[in-house]
C-alpha cells in the first residue's frame, strides 16, 4: 500500500464504489488531473486489490463497512500510513484502508503507471501555478 495512489488523486470525487470478490473498485471523478492524461473521460477507476478493510466513518453518519453506502460526495483530501493500513482523509470523513495493491485505469480501461499520474499531476499544478502567479 501506497498513499502516493490516493495523494495523486487529491481532490478528485468518489462517485462510485462497489465490492467484486476480494476487490474494492472505487470511481473517482477527477476532471483537472484526467485532463492531462491520456483519456476522453473525466473520472479514472481505483481497484484496491485483495483488500479486507474498508470502513467509510463519514462525519454525519455512522460508520459502514459497504464501499456501495460511501456517498457520491466524498472527496480525497490525502492519505497517510496508520499501523498496518491506510487512512485516507476526506472533506465528508475518513476512509480505513488494507489491501495487497491498487491500480488505477482510464475509463476507457488503460492502466497508469505511478510515475504517469504523478508526471500529470505535476504537469497541472504546474499550469496553475502560471496562472494564478503571474
Amino acid at each position: 500500500m501506497n498513499p502516493d495512489t490516493w495523494n495523486v488523486l487529491h481532490d478528485g470525487r468518489v462517485v462510485a464504489a462497489r465490492r467484486d470478490g476480494d476487490c474494492i473498485i472505487l470511481i473517482v471523478r477527477i476532471e483537472y488531473l484526467c485532463g492531462e492524461l491520456p483519456t476522453a473521460g473525466d473520472t479514472l477507476t481505483l481497484t484496491l486489490h485483495g483488500c479486507d478493510r474498508f470502513r467509510w466513518a463519514g462525519y454525519d453518519e455512522p460508520p459502514t463497512d459497504d464501499p456501495a453506502r460511501m456517498p457520491d460526495r466524498a472527496e480525497i483530501i490525502g492519505a497517510v500510513a496508520q499501523g498496518d493500513g491506510l487512512g485516507v482523509d476526506g472533506c465528508y470523513g475518513e476512509l480505513a484502508v488494507r489491501y495487497t495493491s491498487a491500480t488505477v485505469a482510464t475509463a476507457e480501461g488503460q492502466m497508469l503507471a505511478q510515475a504517469e499520474l504523478e508526471a500529470a499531476a505535476g504537469r497541472y499544478w504546474r499550469k496553475w501555478a502560471e496562472r494564478n502567479n503571474p
